[in-house]
C-alpha cells in the first residue's frame, strides 16, 4: 500500500449554477478543491526508491461534468497523480446503481503505473 499513515484534509465543493442538468434541480458541473496532509502530501518509500517524486502537492480536487442523463465525465488530481473516468447511473425501482470506469495514475508520479479501474455502487432507499 502506498503512503501509509494518517491523512487530514479540508475540502470545499461547488455546483456551478446556470449549467442545468437534464434532470430538474440537479447541477451539471460539480467542482471540489482541498488541501491535505499524508497521502496527499507525500509518496511512499517505494516510489522514492524507484526515482519518483517524494512529495505531493498538498492540493487536490476534482470536476464532474454530466454529459448526458446520468452519464458523468470525472477528472481528479489526488495530490500526487491524475485520474480520469466515466460513470453511468441506473434507477431500478427504489434501487440506484452506478458503474464507473477510470484510468488511474496518468502522470506516473507515483504508484505502479497507469491502470484501469472498474467500480460499482448500489443505494437502496427504505
Amino acid at each position: 500500500m502506498d503512503a501509509l499513515g494518517e491523512t487530514f484534509y479540508v475540502v470545499v465543493g461547488h455546483v456551478v449554477q446556470g449549467m442545468t442538468s437534464p434532470r430538474p434541480g440537479v447541477g451539471r458541473l460539480h467542482l471540489s478543491a482541498g488541501v491535505g496532509s499524508g497521502r496527499l502530501a507525500s509518496t511512499s518509500d517505494r516510489d522514492v526508491s524507484e526515482g519518483k517524486r517524494s512529495n505531493g502537492t498538498w492540493i487536490f480536487g476534482n470536476s464532474t461534468l454530466e454529459v448526458a442523463e446520468d452519464v458523468n465525465i470525472i477528472v481528479e488530481w489526488a495530490g500526487i497523480n491524475l485520474h480520469a473516468g466515466v460513470s453511468k447511473a441506473f434507477q431500478v425501482d427504489e434501487v440506484s446503481i452506478s458503474f464507473s470506469l477510470a484510468v488511474a495514475d496518468l502522470t506516473g508520479f507515483s504508484g505502479d503505473g497507469t491502470r484501469l479501474l472498474l467500480g460499482g455502487a448500489m443505494a437502496v432507499q427504505f
